[in-house]
């Protein structure tokens, strides 16, 4: 069971198959892009908006830096995966930022 060839096949033509090896990490890159979005929320509701605008400006590098990597080495395949590792990347740093917000045991907590 591939989601992505369900996809191809409700949306697009046959002519898309060739694009299923991209859609894998695709997708896995857009649920944690969508978990980092969730999080980097508490950052503006905290009033954090220079953190807020760093973090984008850094990830946005780190994203142009690993897809300049991975294309060169694995072509266009590459640049999907430099997606999804950017993305788990940037779960890993908010995690890191709210550590002491999100596991803090007791009350108070947001």
């Amino acid at each position: 069971f591939i989601p992505g060839s369900i996809t191809i096949q409700f949306v697009f033509s046959n002519t898309f198959n060739d694009m299923l090896p991209l859609f894998k990490y695709q997708l896995i890159g857009d649920f944690f892009k969508i978990i980092t979005w969730l999080i980097s929320f508490i950052m503006v509701a905290k009033s954090m908006t220079k953190l807020y605008i760093f973090t984008e400006i850094l990830f946005t590098f780190i994203y142009l830096t690993i897809s300049y990597i991975l294309f060169k080495k694995n072509g266009i395949l590459g640049l999907s995966i430099a997606y999804m590792i950017n993305y788990i990347l940037f779960l890993f740093y908010l995690l890191y930022v709210f550590r002491d917000l999100l596991f803090k045991k007791g009350k108070n907590r947001f």
